[in-house]
């Protein structure tokens, strides 16, 4: 399927309103060895959450975008609009420094995710994920729905998993009031 057709996908659709209210990616610099991941978790029952692991010079920080409550359902709720208003969606956005040997940085600098198999649905009952990754040299952008049910999702499981223990890493200011019903 054409690219162009997948951009009205419901998945993409989702991941647009979850990256407006994110925090800003800082593209690397040209020829400064540095480099930008991030990680676009929704999964249809449990917290969404956008990971960011960033390269700058010999350090490593990770920013973690957590919405509050379930924005699948407060974006279904006004009916998918193109652009959700600004104010309406709770996020807690943390930073921290993340050492070198985290497993997800491992991953990152073993070019993981160059490797992830781009296969999106338009389901909306489905788990969607989405990476992106630039070191100014190389760069890749994927999506993936329900990567759990695809034997060839191997890059995805190895970074959506180590993304979890990532994202522990920065600190905790709020926590979630909606309980999500399974």
């Amino acid at each position: 399927m054409k690219q162009s057709a997948q951009v009205d996908f419901y998945s993409f659709s989702l991941e647009r309103q979850a990256s407006r209210f994110a925090a800003s990616l800082p593209l690397p610099e040209p020829n400064t060895n540095s480099w930008l991941f991030r990680l676009v978790r929704l999964p249809a029952k449990g917290r969404e959450t956008l990971v960011d692991v960033e390269k700058r010079g010999g350090r490593f920080f990770v920013t973690v975008s957590r919405f509050l409550i379930p924005l699948r359902r407060l974006w279904e709720s006004h009916g998918r609009p193109q652009i959700l208003p600004k104010g309406i969606v709770p996020v807690e956005i943390s930073i921290s420094t993340l050492p070198v040997d985290d497993p997800l940085n491992r991953e990152i600098m073993g070019y993981t995710p160059l490797d992830c198999l781009d296969a999106p649905s338009n389901d909306p009952a489905a788990d969607h994920y989405f990476c992106f990754f630039t070191d100014t040299r190389e760069c890749n952008i994927a999506a993936i729905s329900n990567p759990y049910e695809n034997r060839k999702a191997e890059s995805w499981h190895r970074l959506i998993n180590r993304s979890y223990a990532a994202e522990l890493v920065a600190p905790r200011r709020q926590f979630a009031t909606d309980v999500i019903i399974a």
